[in-house]
């Protein structure tokens, strides 16, 4: 668990206290609640040696002990000393002294590299610092990802969807159970089927390394195409213009007709 120093600047305080004594003879116990109301808050979250982990700034927000209650909010989540991800959502609790954060009411988060994700809402725990949304949609230059299960280890920088995905990638429509972002930027998609115009891609694994105008597969794929299949134990694709090879016990069956013709 993170050793939190939190820095407050508040430019707005109004403090409301409600006291409630009740006497029990001999003994006499105080119940005691405070709230703090205030607006143009920043809220600074360090790592155990004293390096930025997280910024908090917002329009407004009410303090009842420990738990922040924030509105029109930035939530900021640091990697490796840089601004990695940005957060910002209508209302964001801050609980646990700042050991858990909830966004919610339409999150919008913007990854430094470009990446932009949109949800409904959001949780970060300290603990294992790990973003997690129960649905989320991802944009970039390259494509266009919808997924469930989707968490983000902001400790590896990268991120998983474990409960189905369809990715939208140059007139593919890609549709698989578990899509990772490994630590090179490498998008890996598991027990696949992807479809582009007149040919459909079938395989346990399929890889995309954004940039690089190309997918590949492994582990077996069947390559279906309306004159009849490829099947192979490796495929390259580019995307440009469609032109593939495939590798490892290759064969080709065509359609019965597929040379029939005149001459």
């Amino acid at each position: 668990m993170l050793n939190k120093k939190i820095l407050l600047t508040l430019t707005v305080i109004a403090i409301a206290v409600a006291l409630a004594l009740v006497i029990f003879a001999p003994k006499v116990e105080i119940e005691e609640q405070v709230q703090a109301a205030a607006a143009g808050i920043v809220l600074r979250g360090f790592t155990d040696d004293g390096r930025p982990h997280w910024i908090v700034t917002a329009q407004r927000g009410i303090l009842d002990d420990e738990d922040w209650q924030l509105s029109t909010t930035e939530f900021v989540f640091y990697y490796e000393d840089r601004q990695r991800l940005t957060a910002t959502a209508p209302l964001l609790y801050l609980l646990q002294g700042g050991d858990l954060a909830r966004l919610h009411n339409g999150v919008a988060i913007e990854r430094d590299d470009g990446y932009h994700m949109f949800t409904e809402s959001i949780e970060w725990c300290a603990d294992d610092n790990v973003v997690s949304a129960a649905q989320i949609k991802i944009t970039s230059d390259e494509f266009e990802l919808t997924a469930k299960g989707f968490t983000y280890d902001l400790d590896q920088d990268r991120f998983h969807a474990d409960d189905g995905f369809t990715v939208l990638l140059d007139g593919f429509s890609i549709v698989g159970d578990v899509i990772t972002e490994t630590e090179t930027g490498l998008i890996a998609m598991d027990r696949v089927s992807a479809i582009r115009d007149d040919h459909e891609i079938i395989t346990p694994q399929l890889f995309f390394y954004p940039g690089t105008r190309e997918i590949t597969a492994e582990g077996g794929i069947i390559l279906s195409f309306e004159f009849g299949t490829i099947t192979a134990e490796s495929l390259r694709y580019m995307l440009d213009d469609g032109a593939f090879t495939v590798e490892g016990q290759v064969r080709v069956v065509l359609q019965h007709d597929f040379f029939l013709g005149e001459r």
